[in-house]
């Protein structure tokens, strides 16, 4: 194997580490949006087209948060603010 067939083997190699990092980071946004949202609709019935959208657009630290607040929240609105 020469020096460029090396360099590209080793640059696919971290294409795919870096793509399953990626993949694994997204699969445990969908799984805790998914999660958040039974959650919420357990607690409070169907959530609106706003709620929704508010759990779609969040990130993974507000998701948690927001988790978090279900537990002892009185409304979506005091999980979701």
């Amino acid at each position: 194997m020469n020096l460029a067939e090396k360099l590209r083997a080793e640059g696919r190699q971290e294409g795919r580490q870096q793509g399953r990092q990626e993949g694994r980071q997204e699969g445990l946004e969908a799984g805790t949006r998914a999660s958040l949202g039974r959650l919420l609709r357990v607690r409070f019935g169907e959530l609106d087209s706003a709620a929704l959208a508010r759990i779609q657009a969040a990130d993974l630290p507000t998701l948690d948060r927001w988790l978090d607040r279900v537990i002892d929240s009185p409304t979506l609105a005091a999980v979701l603010a």
